[in-house]
């Protein structure tokens, strides 16, 4: 749950940059500059995730 509300928030963090910019994202690197250039007064120093992979063959899970 927490991390679909993170996934949901950054989303909408970038649409945000999107509508103020109005440029075409390249690559993830032209995503993070226009981040930056919009937040640079308050860019973050670290960022980290945590990610759960899960596995499924056939429909069925299969590890996690």
């Amino acid at each position: 749950m927490r991390h679909t509300l993170i996934f949901i928030l950054s989303l909408l963090s970038l649409s945000n940059v999107f509508a103020q910019e109005k440029a075409d994202a390249k690559n993830g690197r032209s995503v993070i500059e226009q981040m930056y250039n919009q937040y640079k007064k308050k860019w973050y120093k670290n960022v980290s995730f945590t990610q759960q992979t899960i596995f499924y063959k056939d429909g069925k899970l299969e590890r996690e």
